[in-house]
């Protein structure tokens, strides 16, 4: 008999967790050559690259499957499938079982440096960086439902309407932000939407007063902090290494699918 390879082992999700994500993950269908890999075989060498940071080619070991065939199955999920479709199928189950709190929504912007690609990347004279900027929307408890990217050039105050209206859970009551989103045309559009807004003004000259700003709500932003350092404790997004867009879009996706699968098993 052929021996069986080896396979990687992962501390990011339990068994049961595993096993609920590679059901919702689908698994290539070749009608010739060798049977491919399962998802469930394939799914923790992935998540392991994601935690550690890790180069695909670390994974090459003998007995195990090659850090190519991790790669070539997270593209396969992103490109033929799509891994936001998973993320949103999940997010559906919190809101069916009323764990989304969209009362108040948090939103922020943040940059993921990067080498300087030609797909979506910019350079930031706010962090003096060239990157990828992510605009991520949470709920009051901090579970992330939208990310917009963007190239590092871009200001947040642009991708704030995309990233709330695009969404797959609804609408929010009142968005909470910092002063980067200070425009009283955005306070217009998102009131034209039935979105209010708690948004502190920024310290420039002749800017009037702002009137119900609620100050212990504001306090409340520490929690999409949080999220961004939820999503950037999986050191494979601390700096984008991902020469396409869609590489390093599957890779996020699955780090907002790990928080939100531990939020709802």
């Amino acid at each position: 008999m052929i021996p069986l390879p080896n396979l990687n082992t992962t501390d990011v999700l339990n068994i049961t967790q595993l096993e609920f994500l590679a059901g919702k993950l689908p698994k290539p269908n070749a009608h010739t050559g060798r049977p491919s890999y399962t998802t469930l075989e394939l799914l923790p060498g992935i998540l392991k690259v994601l935690r550690s940071g890790m180069r695909w080619r670390d994974l090459d070991r003998k007995n195990y499957p090659s850090g190519v065939t991790h790669w070539r199955r997270l593209r396969f999920w992103e490109l033929r499938f799509g891994l936001k479709k998973t993320w949103n199928s999940i997010l559906q189950k919190l809101h069916n079982l009323k764990r989304l709190n969209l009362n108040v929504a948090l939103i922020d912007g943040s940059l993921v440096p990067s080498f300087n690609f030609l797909d979506t990347t910019g350079y930031s004279g706010k962090y003096k960086k060239t990157g990828t900027k992510m605009s991520v929307i949470t709920d009051f408890s901090g579970t992330p439902f939208n990310v917009v990217f963007a190239s590092g050039n871009k200001h947040d105050m642009p991708l704030a309407i995309p990233t709330i209206a695009n969404n797959s859970v609804g609408k929010p009551n009142t968005i909470l932000a910092d002063k980067g989103y200070d425009s009283d045309k955005l306070r217009y559009r998102l009131s034209k939407a039935g979105i209010g807004t708690n948004i502190p003004i920024r310290n420039i000259k002749n800017r009037k007063k702002q009137e119900n700003y609620n100050i212990p709500l504001g306090k409340m932003r520490f929690k999409i902090e949080r999220t961004n350092a939820w999503i950037k404790s999986f050191r494979r997004l601390h700096f984008r290494f991902d020469y396409t867009l869609a590489s390093f879009q599957a890779l996020t996706y699955l780090a907002l699918i790990v928080v939100c699968i531990r939020k709802l098993i």
